[in-house]
């Protein structure tokens, strides 16, 4: 499982980096063997004049073919992993689910 991070300028520091790694690799390495790439985007959405909300989308690349898509939005971008990575693996779980026919 390769993981790629990608995000505005400025948006990874190294604790956050870390922090979603960390997330990352809890929610989906039980499924490491079915995952070829997870790409993790961090990006800043305004949603009144005054309200910066941050968004992270995850997205699965499985293996032999398939994706899943998974995007959150907090004021907290800490929050806004933790809920990503969370449904990643809730959904990949079922993507494969439906692959294996159970």
């Amino acid at each position: 499982m390769r993981l790629l991070m990608r995000g505005q300028q400025n948006g990874w520091t190294a604790e956050l980096r870390q922090h979603a790694e960390r997330r990352v690799y809890f929610a989906l390495s039980r499924f490491s063997p079915s995952i070829g790439l997870v790409t993790v985007d961090l990006r800043d959405s305004l949603t009144a004049p005054d309200d910066l909300d941050r968004t992270c989308r995850i997205v699965v690349h499985l293996v032999p073919r398939g994706s899943v898509l998974v995007e959150k939005t907090q004021k907290d971008i800490s929050s806004a992993i933790d809920q990503a990575a969370e449904c990643a693996g809730h959904a990949v779980r079922r993507a494969l689910g439906r692959e294996r026919g159970w």
